[in-house]
């Protein structure tokens, strides 16, 4: 609802609205265009041979939020099963910890965050399973916050151009104080992505020929998830994964050698005949 706005423009309160440009409000908008940081990232993932792109963001009642995950549906057109790559929770460590299993587990290879504080969470999650990053997954930011260039990779992200916006905030806010309201077009600034170390190429033991329905999964992520059996594949082999007692994909044993540990009472891998 745009009530509470609108009550304080009528008495006579300047308003300066960032990252939520609403119609129906006459106040100052400033905002950083989240449909190109969605595209910047979508389009640097596809660069690197990702298709399988998940989108993690926080609570979808947020405008960023909302215009995140419609330029994600856009730019993604076309990828089977769109819908169960876009995950919404929280801002949180916590939130992104729990986005990025729901995602791993539908077989994405690369993640894109709504904060950095989420890509640190999926980071952690990544470890948990068992993952490299990037080299098992690939991971984005949202912010810029400066010690994401410390982390361990260093995180790639996308940077607001948070001092050109404030100095545009202040300046709206005093011409609102001493001359009073008079709405400005709204003021959309560029964010830019900084390429770190957390994004790589997709890996090349992804799995490929998708048998049935199923979609291909990323070899680490599946080897990460197994439980409690074991194979005798060799280097360099061709294993059939079978997931509910169906076909589910045809992986490309890398650098595991025989009789390494798969643990996950529901995957079965045996050598592909």
């Amino acid at each position: 609802s745009v009530d509470r706005y609108v009550n304080l423009q009528q008495q006579g309160v300047p308003l300066v609205l960032v990252n939520g440009f609403r119609r129906g409000v006459e106040a100052n908008f400033v905002s950083s265009d989240d449909e190109a940081a969605v595209e910047h990232a979508v389009t640097h993932l596809r660069e690197l041979g990702h298709r399988r792109i998940g989108l993690a963001v926080g609570p979808k009642q947020y405008v960023p939020v909302q215009a995140k995950v419609a330029a994600f549906r856009r730019v993604m057109t076309g990828v089977p099963g769109l819908s169960e790559l876009i995950v919404t929770g929280l801002f949180t460590v916590e939130g992104g910890a729990h986005a990025t299993a729901t995602l791993v587990d539908r077989g994405a290879t690369a993640i894109v965050y709504g904060s950095d504080i989420m890509a640190l969470g999926g980071m952690r999650q990544a470890r948990r399973l068992g993952l490299s990053v990037p080299r098992d997954l690939s991971i984005i930011g949202y912010d810029a916050s400066p010690l994401m260039a410390f982390t361990d990779p260093p995180l790639t992200t996308l940077r607001q151009s948070v001092l050109e916006m404030s100095e545009a905030i202040v300046l709206a806010l005093l011409d609102g104080i001493h001359a009073g309201q008079e709405p400005r077009p709204h003021l959309v600034f560029q964010p830019e992505l900084v390429v770190r170390s957390s994004t790589g190429r997709v890996p090349a033991t992804a799995l490929r020929e998708p048998l049935g329905a199923a979609q291909p999964h990323q070899r680490g992520v599946i080897v990460a998830q197994l439980e409690a059996q074991s194979a005798d594949i060799g280097a360099g082999c061709e294993a059939v994964v079978h997931r509910g007692g169906d076909a589910h994909g045809v992986v490309r044993i890398g650098a595991l050698g025989g009789g390494e540990k798969f643990r996950d009472p529901r995957l079965r891998i045996e050598r592909r005949r």
